[in-house]
């Protein structure tokens, strides 16, 4: 290539901001390749390297945003050329090599707010990014938490004694500006996701989802029980969703499991999965006013109790102390209301599920 080309294509380079390499489409993407097959091999990689002065600050010199998705980990020397001083946001799947490319992100991304890695299955440790704001990995060891000053929003699937490394460090100033975490654990984490609700410093959580999966059949009662007692730590907690996945469903026949949660008054979403509390009316009417901006109830009928416990009474009162709750969804005794009754009106702007309850008669 001549100097001329060169010069050309800095023009054009230097204008790109947001680039999307990889499969299926993106909105706000001006520049988008359907893949990289077409791409010739990495030799091309040290030609590049070669016009790319160290004060060029890389081939797009004022890119902001990267989502690199190329569904070919041989091509992930290229995706390094794409690195500048500038760039706030990277998304990358599929890469291999991972321990140098994060080595070469963070020399010349210092400035990274947003790294998510998805499809990469390693251990190799995150290094200190001072200024990340949403850090979204999988099996990836996360760097020492006191590190992690502005960190927000945390996706982290650990495995094995992942979690309990980083408990076992420092926590006094463990994350203290997380406000959303999402975590994919083995059911024997649980203790540790436990631990790390009361440890961290943070006093801005306001959304936690976790998924806990076992190959085996175990009585976790005592652990849930620990779980949602620590929720009220985190007072302005919004939004909470618990999925359970084990060979047959956690059954809690006593609803007074849930009572801690009455303390959540900043709660709009709640969300379980895999866990029957047979909830009965009496549980209902203690949390009816504990939840004011109450959006979407759901807990599913998992077959576990042979009748609802739960009457279109109690819902009416659990309606009317929640005016915003638009999604509701439990096992219900749905026995008639008296259209004349006022509160009944407020059920009819709630999308509710059944669960195919049966209609008792009378």
């Amino acid at each position: 290539s001549s100097d001329a080309d060169w010069s050309r294509f800095r023009l054009y380079a230097a204008r790109i901001q947001v680039l999307l390499v990889g499969s299926g489409s993106r909105a706000g993407c001006p520049l988008y390749n359907k893949g990289l097959a077409g791409l010739p091999g990495n030799e091309v990689v040290s030609i590049l390297k070669k016009y790319l002065a160290p004060s060029s600050n890389g081939l797009l010199p004022n890119l902001r945003k990267l989502d690199w998705d190329a569904k070919d980990p041989k091509k992930t020397p290229y995706l390094a050329l794409l690195f500048n001083s500038s760039l706030l946001s990277c998304h990358a799947t599929g890469c291999n090599e991972i321990e140098a490319l994060l080595g070469s992100l963070l020399d010349i991304s210092p400035k990274l707010r947003l790294l998510e890695l998805k499809s990469t299955v390693s251990t190799t440790p995150i290094p200190i990014f001072q200024y990340l704001r949403t850090l979204h990995v999988m099996e990836n060891n996360i760097p020492y938490v006191g590190s992690m000053l502005f960190l927000e929003d945390l996706h982290w699937a650990p495995r094995g004694d992942q979690l309990a490394a980083q408990l076992g460090k420092d926590l006094d100033i463990g994350f203290p500006a997380l406000r959303k975490v999402w975590f994919h654990v083995d059911v024997t984490n649980l203790a540790h996701v436990v631990t790390f609700l009361y440890l961290i410093q943070t006093t801005s959580l306001c959304s936690l989802t976790l998924i806990a999966t076992s190959e085996t059949q175990s009585d976790e009662t005592s652990l849930v029980r620990r779980l949602l007692e620590a929720l009220p730590r985190h007072s302005g907690l919004q939004e909470f969703a618990f999925s359970l996945r084990m060979r047959a469903p956690l059954v809690l026949p006593n609803s007074c499991h849930l009572n801690p949660l009455a303390r959540l008054s900043e709660l709009q979403s709640l969300f379980f999965s895999g866990i029957d509390f047979h909830v009965t009316d009496d549980c209902i009417y203690r949390l009816s006013s504990a939840w004011p901006k109450l959006k979407k109830f759901h807990i599913a009928h998992l077959n576990t109790s042979p009748r609802p416990l739960t009457t279109l009474i109690a819902l009416q009162s659990f309606a009317i102390h929640n005016p915003q709750l638009t999604y509701l969804r439990i096992w219900l005794d749905a026995h008639p209301v008296t259209p004349a009754d006022s509160k009944a009106q407020r059920l009819d702007h709630i999308r509710i599920h059944f669960d195919y309850s049966p209609l008792s008669k009378g």
